[in-house]
């Protein structure tokens, strides 16, 4: 059976809601998400020992020289408390930790202040697109338009506050110094940018330190869901800068960085780049079926109020929405790269988001790389050739980490390098 965790219990955990019922209220939100989404949720069956499954889960190390510890925090909440569930795992099980805390903010809080970051972060990039082009030699955006109009308040006021409610007490306390971090979340928590979160208020994000990914629920921790990489891609679909001026809603400029993005990731990868006319969603929807990898760099849009069919990434002669693409059977287990604006956000439910990035998860990718606000075309192509090329060296997770850091070092703020984030399971270097 192995060591239990050890919960540090220097005060009794401000959260009344035990780690079993947390978990049923958890099946119950998944369980509505999924009907939202007009899908069937199967329950899994809690394992005997809930701690040891966590345990397990985070036993992998991220790659075999790294011995750093890993964790994994749980965002729960009903109607009127947010909880967060921490767990910390190293070599040494005798030093293994539990910890409960309590959020100091209530959940009909919490949405409003991440969407004024994402909104912060949005409006602050190059320029939107809405029914006209930018000006001529500004840098274009991924995207079409801020989900809302700007309050004011600086990124960095923001993120220095979300720090210090998302990582509460003695869960920021022990954050400095992991490996990796999973974060299963509620509400709207997936989006934010933790590449820039500072838990101990060190002022070191933990970009420089961490990677991150953002899992869909608590069962994949249970089966133990994560994914080894060795840096080898058999077959990529490589989509560029589609032609979608026909769009009837919104004025989508063709991407001249998309494009060179494209290129330079397909012929890194030995593949073809489908780009302007030929970047169909009915190609798309056939080449990908088959692929081990996928990145799309194009245009994309994310809605609140319609997040199955009014999100979508803007292709030659129509869209491919999230409801198309959770439909797909993506058998291969394929890591998708989603270079476009806006392709995390989507409908706050109480379980998490609705929208592309999970549509993709759904269908069967083990993860996907997607944005959280507007991103800026060059720096993205910029920051994603970085990517791919770390791919054949590394993990996804620890590529993804490593090219925000080199763009940070050219950006420093971060609307430029933290609104990349890993949806999905863990994916670790495979020993050997």
């Amino acid at each position: 059976m192995g060591p239990a965790l050890a919960i540090d219990d220097e005060s009794e955990p401000l959260c009344p809601i035990s780690m079993r019922e947390a978990i049923t209220l958890e099946q119950n939100q998944i369980e509505h998400l999924f009907r939202e989404r007009g899908l069937l949720y199967l329950a899994p069956k809690l394992a005997e020992d809930l701690q040891l499954s966590v345990e397990t889960y985070l036993t992998h190390k991220q790659s075999p020289g790294d011995p750093r510890d890993r964790a994994l925090l749980f965002f729960i909440g009903n109607s009127e408390t947010l909880c967060a569930m921490y767990w910390r795992v190293g070599d040494d099980p005798r030093f293994n930790l539990f910890i409960i805390e309590q959020l100091a903010v209530a959940p009909a809080d919490i949405v409003p202040l991440i969407d004024d970051l994402v909104v912060e972060m949005q409006s602050s990039s190059a320029g939107v697109l809405r029914q006209a082009r930018p000006k001529i030699g500004e840098s274009l955006p991924r995207g079409a338009s801020p989900v809302r109009a700007r309050r004011g308040r600086p990124a960095e006021q923001i993120l220095a506050e979300l720090s210090q409610i998302l990582f509460p007490g003695r869960i920021g306390a022990h954050v400095q110094g992991l490996a990796s971090l999973t974060v299963i979340p509620c509400l709207n928590i997936g989006i934010v940018p933790f590449a820039a979160m500072d838990p101990d208020g060190d002022r070191v994000p933990l970009v420089e330190t961490t990677v991150v990914n953002v899992e869909a629920e608590l069962r994949h921790v249970y089966e133990n869901r994560a994914f080894g990489w060795n840096g080898i891609i058999g077959s990529a679909v490589v989509f560029g800068d589609p032609d979608a001026g026909s769009d009837p809603e919104w004025s989508f400029p063709r991407l001249p960085g998309a494009q060179r993005e494209a290129i330079a990731v397909a012929e890194r990868l030995g593949a073809e780049a489908v780009l302007g006319e030929a970047a169909t969603s009915r190609r798309m929807i056939d080449d990908i079926r088959q692929a081990d990898y996928i990145h799309i760099a194009a245009h994309g849009l994310s809605s609140v109020e319609s997040p199955l069919d009014g999100s979508f990434l803007a292709l030659t002669g129509g869209r491919l929405t999230a409801r198309s693409i959770q439909a797909l059977d993506l058998y291969k287990s394929p890591l998708v790269v989603l270079s476009a604006c806006q392709t995390g956000l989507g409908g706050p439910l109480d379980a998490g988001i609705v929208g592309l990035a999970r549509g993709f998860v759904i269908a069967g990718a083990i993860g996907t790389v997607a944005t959280l606000w507007n991103v800026d075309d060059d720096v993205t192509a910029l920051l994603m050739m970085d990517f791919v090329a770390n791919l054949q060296t590394m993990n996804p997770l620890d590529a993804l980490r490593t090219a925000q850091q080199r763009v940070r070092s050219l950006y420093q703020h971060p609307r430029y390098w933290s609104g990349f984030m890993f949806f999905g399971s863990r994916t670790i270097t495979s020993p050997g």
